[in-house]
C-alpha cells in the first residue's frame, strides 16, 4: 500500500532487572500516531528533526534469555501500532523479537582465563565451528540454517563459532541461534594472513562493512563475541615475528571501538587466537588447541595444556555412520588411495587427519592400525567410527571436571563441505556421524563425568547447569568384571542447586580400597 517502512533500528540492554528496547525508523506515507510495545511495557513513538520515528520502552522484570543449557531462551515480540484504516483493522508493523540478556567476561584471579557470564551466570560454552550452510549455494534462509542449527542445539552444543576462513551469514542464522538459545562467536572476515590494515581505504571500507552488518544483527541476544578474525597475530608468531609486526590497531583499538558504538553489550576479543607473550598459548586467553588430535598429545595434555578457552579443537577425520559410507567413500576402501584422496588434511602437509586418528586408535585400543587396516578393514573402519568421539568425551571431561580453569570448547567443524571424511560431526547430507552422538553425552547440562586420578582413584563430578531447576538424585559407581558380573558398588545421594557442582572421589562411593584405576599394580586387575 501507500505506507512504507524502512530503516529499523533495534537496540536493547539489561540494566538489574529492568530491560530497555532503543527504536528508530523510518515510516512514510502515514503521520501517526504510533505506539510501541513489547510484552508489559508501552510508549508512544515520537517524530525527530530527521523524520525517523523515535521510542525507548522499560520493561520491568522481563524474563531473561538464556543459553539454552543454562535456561530457557526467552524471547519477546516488538511491535508498533499505529491509526485503524479505512476498514477499521489497526496498522502493525512486526519488529520480530527481542531478548534481554547480561554478558560479562570473567578473566580469573589470574588474568589469564576467559569465562563468559550470562546474566551474572559462568557459562561453559561447548559446541562447534559452523560452516556453511551448502556450500555451491551460499544460502542464507532460514529454511537451509535450522537443520544444522537445530542438529547443535539438540547435541547440547550452546556455542556455534563463525570463524574468519568462513563467510558471514544473514539474520536469519543468528534469529535461529536465539530461538534455540545457542550463543554465536562472530570472526570478522579475516584470517591467516598479514593485511595491511594502515592502507587508509582498506581500513575505511573494513569499517563500513562491519558497521552495516552489526547493525542488522544490532538486537540479536545470541551475539555474545566479536572478533577481529582467524590465525592472523598466530601467523607471525609462529614465523617468530616480534609482537610489533602481528599486532595491528586495527585489532586491539579500532575494532573494539567500532563494536562498543553497535554492540556496547558484546565481549571484543583482538584475534583468535589471542593472549599471552605468544598469541597462541593455550594457558592463556583464547586458543586453538590440538594438542589431543593434529600434535598427538597423549589424552592427558587436555589437563596438562592449561587450556582457558578453545575456539577451535579436536580436530579428526571423522567417519560416518555406517549407513552413509557409501555416499562417503563411494567404493573406496581402507588404505587404497581413492581412499586416501577423501581424507581431511592441512595444505601442503605430508600427513594427514587420518594418520592423527589412527594415532589414538592404537592409543585407547591397543591394536597396530596399519595392520588392522590391512588384515580386518571391515573392523578398521568400526573402531576408527568410535575413536574420535572417545576421544572428544576424555577431553570434554577434563575441561567440564570441578576445578577445572577450562571454560569453553569448541570442535573444528560442525559439518562437512562435501563428500568424504572431513573434520564435520555432521556429515555434508545432514547426518550425524558418531561423534555427534558421543558429544551429545558429553556435552548434557546435568551430567556425571568420570575422571582417572591414578593413585587417588576415580573422581565422578557431577553437574546441574540449569540455573531454574534443583537436582535431587543416587550417584552409583560399579565395577564389573570381564564376564559382566559386579565386582564392587557404592552409591550416595546428591542435591544440587540449579547451577551447582560436586566432586565425588570412588573411595568415599565404595567405602573400602579398591585399585579402580589398576594404578598400584599389586596384582591382575579385578
Amino acid at each position: 500500500g501507500p505506507v512504507e517502512v524502512s530503516g529499523a533500528r533495534v537496540r536493547t540492554t539489561l540494566e538489574g532487572t529492568t530491560g530497555t528496547v532503543e527504536i528508530s525508523i523510518e515510516i512514510k506515507g502515514m503521520d501517526g500516531p504510533f505506539v510501541a510495545s513489547c510484552w508489559s511495557a508501552a510508549a508512544p513513538m515520537s517524530r525527530g528533526a530527521d523524520g525517523r520515528w523515535r521510542a525507548r520502552l522499560d520493561v520491568a522484570n522481563p524474563p531473561l534469555w538464556w543459553p539454552h543449557t543454562h535456561g530457557d531462551p526467552h524471547r519477546l515480540p516488538l511491535t508498533i501500532h499505529g491509526p485503524e484504516d479505512g476498514e477499521g483493522e489497526p496498522f502493525l508493523i512486526d519488529l520480530g523479537h527481542v531478548g534481554f540478556r547480561s554478558i560479562g567476561c570473567d578473566r580469573g584471579p589470574d588474568g589469564d582465563g576467559f569465562a563468559l557470564r550470562i546474566n551474572g551466570v559462568d557459562v561453559f560454552c561447548r559446541g562447534a565451528n559452523w560452516t556453511n550452510a551448502d556450500l555451491t549455494r551460499l544460502p542464507g534462509e532460514a529454511a537451509d540454517y535450522e537443520p544444522l542449527i537445530r542438529r547443535a542445539r539438540d547435541a547440547g552444543m550452546n556455542m556455534l563459532r563463525i570463524s574468519g576462513v568462513m563467510t558471514r551469514e544473514t539474520p536469519d542464522f543468528f534469529d535461529l541461534c536465539d530461538r534455540y538459545g545457542i550463543l554465536v562467536w562472530l570472526d570478522e572476515a579475516l584470517a591467516n594472513f598479514d593485511y595491511d590494515f594502515n592502507h587508509l581505504v582498506n581500513h575505511k571500507r573494513l569499517e563500513s562493512s562491519l558497521r552495516d552488518y552489526l547493525r542488522d544483527i544490532e538486537a540479536a541476544p545470541s551475539l555474545a563475541v566479536v572478533c577481529g578474525g582467524s590465525e592472523m597475530a598466530q601467523q607471525g608468531a609462529m614465523l617468530s615475528l616480534p609482537e610489533s609486526v602481528w599486532t595491528s590497531d586495527w585489532c586491539t583499538t579500532t575494532l573494539p571501538q567500532l563494536v562498543a558504538d553497535i554492540r556496547p553489550d558484546v565481549i571484543v576479543v583482538p584475534n583468535s587466537p589471542w593472549g599471552g607473550a605468544l598469541p597462541f598459548q593455550p594457558d592463556k586467553g583464547v586458543s586453538h588447541y590440538y594438542g589431543v588430535g593434529a600434535y598427538m598429545r597423549p589424552l592427558e595434555d587436555a589437563r596438562r595444556a592449561n587450556v582457558r578457552f578453545a575456539t577451535e579443537c579436536l580436530a579428526f577425520a571423522q567417519l560416518p555412520q555406517p549407513e552413509s559410507m557409501a555416499a562417503n567413500a563411494g567404493d573406496a576402501r581402507p588404505g587404497d588411495e581413492a581412499w586416501k584422496r577423501r581424507v581431511v588434511r592441512d595444505l601442503g602437509a605430508d600427513w594427514d587427519f587420518e594418520d592423527t586418528r589412527d594415532f589414538y586408535l592404537g592409543l585407547l585400543y591397543g591394536v597396530d592400525p596399519a595392520r588392522l587396516r590391512a588384515e580386518e578393514p571391515d573392523r578398521y573402519v568400526a573402531l576408527s567410527q568410535a575413536v574420535p568421539g572417545e576421544a572428544m568425551a576424555a577431553t570434554f571431561a577434563e575441561w567440564r571436571r570441578v576445578g577445572s580453569v577450562t571454560r569453553g570448547g569448541l570442535v573444528w567443524f560442525l559439518g562437512d563441505l562435501g563428500p568424504g571424511f572431513g573434520w564435520g560431526v555432521i556429515d555434508w547430507q545432514g547426518a550425524p556421524k558418531p561423534a555427534y552422538h558421543a558429544l551429545r553425552r558429553a556435552f548434557r547440562p546435568v551430567s556425571v563425568l568420570i575422571t582417572d586420578e591414578g593413585l587417588n582413584g576415580l573422581r565422578c563430578h557431577v553437574l546441574n547447569e540449569r540455573s531454574d531447576s534443583p537436582l535431587a538424585a543416587r550417584l552409583t559407581l560399579t565395577a564389573y568384571a570381564a564376564d559382566g558380573g559386579v565386582v564392587i558398588d557404592g552409591a550416595r545421594d546428591v542435591a544440587l542447586p540449579g547451577g551447582g557442582s560436586l566432586s565425588v572421589e570412588s573411595a568415599e562411593l565404595f567405602g573400602i580400597f579398591f585399585d579402580v584405576t589398576c594404578a598400584y599394580r599389586f596384582g591382575t586387575p579385578a
